[in-house]
């Protein structure tokens, strides 16, 4: 499976996260199970490794995200590279939720961060990651829009046009 995610990661442009998150996954299936040839791959291995990722101490999301990496190879392997008949871990899955909703911010949280001299004075943050005039213009576009900073994150210029009724976000 490790030469499937090796392909897997040189067959289109991934993000970062994705690849780490994929990897991550990978590590966990491999320290649960031999090495295995990814043709004697069993769904039964599949539901072993279910089980496994539930006693992890993890929440059911992060237990259903490692286990749906790790059939996305297998999709692959089948689908793309054709080193298999079919998918062995159709039909395997974890059900999960939320367990940590969210709470809107109070205006008390508001007031306190948008008081930052990052608001207050355009003082944008100076390390190469912090995101420069975005660490400025993401939190004010999620206020004004209620977009999420995924979606915010992946603006471009030409997103962005300008109507007579002034600018909006396509």
């Amino acid at each position: 499976l490790q030469e499937v995610f090796i392909r897997w990661k040189q067959a289109k442009a991934r993000t970062e996260d994705s690849i780490k998150a994929c990897a991550r996954a990978l590590a966990l299936y491999e320290e649960r199970t031999a090495d295995t040839p990814v043709q004697a791959i069993t769904p039964a291995q599949g539901d072993d490794f279910r089980v496994w990722l539930l006693t992890l101490g993890t929440s059911s999301k992060t237990a259903h995200d490692r286990l749906t990496w790790v059939k996305s190879l297998l999709v692959y392997a089948y689908r793309d590279l054709e080193l298999i008949p079919r998918q062995p871990w159709e039909g395997i899955d974890i059900e999960h939720r939320t367990e940590n909703p969210r709470k809107p911010w109070t205006s008390e949280e508001q007031t306190a961060f948008f008081s930052l001299p990052l608001f207050t004075r355009y003082e944008l943050p100076r390390t190469p990651k912090a995101g420069g005039a975005a660490a400025y213009w993401v939190p004010l576009l999620g206020l004004y829009t209620g977009a999420r900073v995924s979606e915010l994150c992946r603006l471009r210029v030409e997103d962005v046009e300008n109507t007579g009724h002034g600018p909006f976000i396509r």
